[in-house]
C-alpha cells in the first residue's frame, strides 16, 4: 500500500509502468534474520505480485526483459524498522 501510495503521489495521472530492460532490487529489514534464501524469496512473492501488477505489466516470468535479483536481508534493531525495500532501476 505505502508502494502504491508513493506511485500516485509522484504520478498523479497513473503510474509509470517498465516494459524494458529493468533489473529489480528486494531488501528485507528484520530482527529475526531468516536462515534459508528460498523462505526469503517465499516470503516476497506477494510483494513481487503486486509490484508486477501495477508496475511491471509483461509480468515475473522468465521470458520477460526484468532481472530480479536475489533478496537481501538487513538485520535491524527493533521492530519498528522492520520492512520490505524494493528498487525498480531502468537501463
Amino acid at each position: 500500500m505505502c508502494a502504491l501510495a508513493a506511485v500516485r503521489t509522484k504520478y498523479p495521472h497513473g503510474p509509470e509502468t517498465w516494459t524494458g530492460p529493468t533489473t529489480i532490487d528486494a531488501e528485507l529489514r528484520t530482527s529475526r534474520v531468516l536462515k534459508d534464501a528460498w523462505v526469503v524469496s517465499g516470503s516476497l512473492k506477494h510483494y513481487q505480485d503486486g509490484i508486477c501488477d501495477k508496475l511491471l505489466p509483461l509480468g515475473d516470468g522468465p521470458k520477460t526483459p526484468y532481472v530480479w535479483q536475489p533478496p537481501t536481508q538487513v538485520r535491524v534493531p527493533r521492530r519498528a524498522d522492520e520492512g520490505v525495500l524494493f528498487r525498480i532501476e531502468g537501463p
